[in-house]
C-alpha cells in the first residue's frame, strides 16, 4: 500500500489530484448536512404547543383561608371575597387584581423533617390548558406531615381555559 493514498477511513485522502474524490466527499457532506437540517427541522416541528409561563408569584395566605377542595382556581373577587366571609371573618388578606390575575393553590402533604417546592406552570393554547405542575422533595425521615397549599398568583386565565394540576412527590 502506498503511504500517500493510505488514510484512515474516516478522514478524506490528502491526495489533493484527486478532483473526483474531493467532489464525492464534498457532496456528500453537503447532503448530510441537508438531511441534518431536515431532521432538526421536523423535530422542531413536532415539539409540543407549551409555553412556559415565568410570571408566578408565590402567595403567603394566613391559614384561616382554607378551601374545602385541595384544587383551587379563583379567578374573579366575587369567589375570592365569598371564601374570605366563609372562612377568614375579620382578617385581612392579600389584594389580589383579579383583572389581571388568577389564584392558583394546590395542596400537597408529606411525610418529612423539611420540604421543597418547585412550581412551574405552562399554557397549551392549542388545548386551552394552564398546567400547574408542583415538585415536592422532602427530606429527613420525620413522622411529621407538612401540608403546604402553594397558593401563586399567575397570569389572568385566559377566556375559555382551565387548569390542569400536577404534584411530583421525589
Amino acid at each position: 500500500m502506498d503511504d500517500q493514498n493510505s488514510y484512515p477511513a474516516f478522514l478524506p485522502p490528502t491526495n489533493l489530484n484527486s478532483k473526483k474524490m474531493n467532489y464525492v466527499y464534498r457532496n456528500t457532506l453537503v447532503l448530510n448536512s441537508l438531511v441534518l437540517a431536515f431532521v432538526c427541522l421536523v423535530i422542531s416541528c413536532a415539539k409540543s404547543n407549551d409555553i412556559a409561563i415565568t410570571d408566578l408569584q408565590p402567595l403567603e395566605m394566613p391559614d384561616c383561608f382554607n378551601p374545602k377542595q385541595f384544587e383551587v382556581v379563583i379567578d374573579d373577587v366575587q369567589t375570592y371575597n365569598s371564601l374570605i366571609e366563609i372562612t377568614c371573618q375579620g382578617q385581612q388578606l392579600p389584594y389580589i387584581k383579579f383583572g389581571q390575575q388568577t389564584l392558583l393553590g394546590n395542596q400537597t402533604s408529606v411525610a418529612g423533617c423539611t420540604a421543597f417546592y418547585t412550581r412551574t406552570l405552562t399554557a397549551d393554547s392549542e388545548a386551552k390548558l394552564y398546567i400547574y405542575h408542583i415538585t415536592v422533595n422532602a427530606e429527613g425521615s420525620c413522622e411529621k406531615i407538612l401540608s403546604h397549599k402553594n397558593w401563586v398568583l399567575v397570569p389572568k386565565l385566559p377566556e375559555g381555559y382551565t387548569v390542569k394540576f400536577e404534584v411530583e412527590y421525589l
